[in-house]
């Protein structure tokens, strides 16, 4: 069974629904976060690069985690199963 995009959108709506929280919240608050004495967030590209990151982890997770063939094991039904 191949995934289709449909598919994998729907087991990843709640992680694409974080993600771009997180996005939102990094964008419009990052300038205003204080870490120690530092903004980590205050420069556009701090927060492109934070955002980058957080998107290649999440493709990566998809790519070796989601889509890993082992993950998607077809279970017998239970009439199956009795009889092995």
């Amino acid at each position: 069974m191949n995934p289709t995009l449909l598919n994998i959108l729907k087991r990843q709506t709640i992680l694409i629904i974080i993600f771009t929280l997180l996005t939102i919240i990094i964008w419009f608050r990052g300038p205003t976060l204080v870490l120690n004495g530092l903004y980590p967030f205050y420069t556009i590209e701090q927060r492109c690069y934070a955002i980058l990151l957080m998107g290649l982890l999440w493709f990566l997770k998809l790519i070796f985690v989601d889509l890993h063939p082992n993950n998607r094991a077809i279970k017998n039904p239970p009439e199956v199963q009795k009889k092995n």
